[in-house]
């Protein structure tokens, strides 16, 4: 049976049917901003100007500087229900400003009010969020997932629509409207176009919902499960395949190497990468890919076009392009200028003169170790006269800009849309920027008390223990593992040795495991040591649990009538670290299964992980768990920490020297 050795890995997500997740909307267009808190009129030390910069600085640094400059007392209101405002991050650029102004637009573009205390003259003001502001973060996520949605399916109803248009029309007319719709000209014209129209329009519609959904984002078919005219068109891509190439450049993969060298197509999937890329929208999400795969490997990859998205965000293998696709494709670039272009105009309705301003940015680069985001906004301020005001989160700061010799301002601002999803309002010459999807990344982020307890227990036991993962399961949604600790280059934590000791200990699986880490955060005492034991924990004391007794466990379509679930934490094989180990027993009547999962079930003997023992009555399968749920590499975590002690080290020399002079 396909993948039943994936679905015995995941056996715990089976016996928990379908793992709660708190999943996170996807963004929509920018909501209105609201008019400004004012700040009183009666205290004239707000008049005076202010001169500040600062890049990605929390608040409560930024408030204590500007104290420091003006003699104004500011902070961020206590409390632990306001660590997020402590927490969160702007970049400055701002040249005699008038305090009180400085203020309010700090209010506007981060939706936080200042209030005063004390007397006059001696008012001490602090930052905080109410609950509107609270209210409207949550407001503008769910606003953007319905956004989300109503935008994947109108791009579906519009990639079907260009599959049947293709398949009405004979080759050759599609010679008459390659000027004005080439991709439409490549679909009906060229074998591979054709070939990948009739596969969409053999696929049921109904496959399709798969794209929309946030844990599953996509769907497989074998091609036994393909109608006729599926799998006619899935002969045709075959024959149009390279395979002496994929054979020479991957002969090692011997899991395919059968169907490599049959040159035999087995599956297609599609799927729809934006569920895993949220942070791009809206800017409009990567196309779907259609992969072609010869066992579990993919041997061609379909890129479904779409007029939103520019060549350069897109890039596929194995294979390439031949030069009618990517001459097909290359209007699309023209078209999300003009998207962005379209997206300036609603955000600033009325010209300003400012935007046909130009600056020279050559010989302009990123100081050492800056990011670019931050020489983007520098620039701007520098070479145009701004004061510009930017709203910080750590994932997403990646990218560049190639700038000429000289750029007009609105050529810069919408590079800044494109290249880093922001959206900007301009007063005079003050620039706000935010991120599109601000109130999402908002919601990614996680205490700093808890990040730090967790980098306490790394210093002193070099990884973070069983129960230190069943706290995180418990405490953190999916969103925020996978945008804290995924696989990503930038993550919403900037601490270096985290996000390397999670990378290092692959720990960003816990929220592929959460369901079985909030299962046993969930156990009695009795029950966590059953599962420690021998014996294991039976799946019936198991399923008794409300939140997961949904529906009994099967292997194939044979409902398991017995089985267990036991933790053992030993050494990883060819190393000294320890690691937890999860194994599962099941145990399923013969009578149950059907031929082709007998068949599956005599395949678990060549894994080297997996028992079966079987009997005339019935099957049962063991797997031991040689793969440790979160195995750590100590000796890398030590090195990491020795670099940090290094450069927390020179930090400390650089500063005392500072000091001195």
């Amino acid at each position: 049976m396909k993948n039943i050795i994936q679905q015995l890995a995941l056996t715990m997500t089976f016996l928990l049917v379908g793992s709660v997740s708190v999943t996170q909307a996807a963004e929509a267009p920018k909501p209105k901003v609201e008019a400004p808190a004012s700040v009183e009129a009666a205290d004239s030390r707000l008049d005076q100007k202010i001169t500040y910069k600062a890049e990605k600085a929390t608040l409560p640094k930024v408030l204590s500087d500007i104290s420091k400059q003006t003699g104004v007392l500011m902070g961020v209101a206590p409390g632990s229900r306001f660590w997020s405002v402590r927490q969160r991050k702007v970049s400055l650029f701002i040249k005699d400003m008038p305090l009180r102004e400085f203020m309010n637009q700090l209010e506007t573009l981060l939706d936080y009010h200042f209030t005063r205390q004390g007397e006059p003259d001696k008012w001490v003001y602090a930052i905080w969020q109410d609950m509107k502001g609270r209210k409207k973060e949550q407001d503008t996520i769910q606003l953007q997932k319905v956004e989300l949605e109503r935008h994947l399916r109108r791009v579906i109803d519009e990639t079907l629509r260009d599959a049947e248009l293709a398949m009405l029309m004979l080759p050759e007319d599609a010679e008459k409207i390659r000027a004005r719709n080439p991709w439409l000209a490549y679909l009906a014209g060229n074998p591979r176009g054709r070939a990948y129209a009739e596969l969409l329009m053999s696929i049921p519609r109904e496959k399709f919902d798969m794209l929309m959904d946030r844990e599953r984002h996509g769907f497989s078919l074998e091609l036994s499960e393909l109608p006729p005219k599926g799998q006619d068109a899935l002969k045709k891509i075959q024959s149009l395949i390279d395979f002496d190439r994929i054979i020479k450049d991957y002969d090692g993969y011997n899991e395919n190497k059968d169907s490599l060298n049959a040159r035999q197509v087995t599956e297609i999937s599609l799927y729809n990468p934006m569920c895993g890329e949220v942070d791009s929208y809206p800017t409009p999400p990567l196309p779907f890919w259609l992969n072609v795969q010869a066992g579990s490997f993919g041997v061609d990859t379909f890129v479904i076009a779409r007029s939103d998205v520019p060549m350069s965000d897109i890039k596929i293998s194995p294979g390439e392009w031949n030069d009618e696709e990517r001459s097909a494709r290359e209007m699309h670039s023209d078209n999300l200028r003009a998207l962005n272009e379209k997206s300036i105009k609603k955000d600033n309705e009325k010209p300003d003169p400012d935007l046909e301003r130009a600056a020279d940015y050559t010989g302009k680069k990123p100081a050492e170790g800056q990011k670019q985001i931050d020489f983007e906004m520098e620039q701007l301020a520098g070479l145009f006269g701004l004061n510009v005001m930017y709203e910080c989160f750590p994932i997403g700061n990646s990218g560049s800009i190639t700038h000429g010799n000289e750029r007009k301002l609105q050529r810069v601002l919408e590079d800044l849309v494109s290249q880093y999803r922001l959206g900007w309002t301009k007063t005079g010459n003050l620039v706000k920027f935010r991120y599109q999807n601000w109130a999402e990344r908002r919601s990614w982020e996680i205490p700093d008390e808890w990040v730090q307890g967790w980098l306490a227990q790394i210093e002193e036991k070099l990884e973070l223990d069983f129960d230190a993962m069943v706290d995180m399961a418990a405490r953190l949604t999916d969103a925020q593992i996978t945008h804290n600790f995924g696989m990503s280059s930038a993550n919403c934590i900037d601490d270096p040795l985290l996000v390397h000791v999670f990378l290092a200990a692959n720990a960003h699986t816990a929220a592929d495991g959460r369901v079985f880490l909030e299962l046993y955060g969930r156990l009695t005492p009795a029950r966590k040591a059953m599962i420690w034991s021998e014996e294991g924990l039976s799946f019936e004391e198991i399923m008794d649990d409300p939140l997961y007794g949904r529906e009994s466990p099967t292997i194939g379509s044979a409902p398991i009538y017995d089985g267990s679930v036991q933790l053992t934490k030993r050494k990883i094989p060819n190393s000294q670290d320890d690691a937890v180990f999860l194994g599962v027993k099941q145990r399923v009547w013969l009578r149950d299964l059907s031929p082709e999962d007998r068949e599956s079930v005599n395949s678990f003997k060549l894994q080297e992980d997996v028992s079966v023992k079987m009997d005339n009555d019935f099957v049962e399968i063991s797997m031991s768990g040689d793969s440790p749920l979160f195995p750590v590499d100590h000796a890398r975590v030590k090195a990491a920490l020795d670099k940090l002690k290094q450069a927390r080290e020179k930090a400390a020399e650089e500063k005392k020297q500072a000091g001195q002079d």
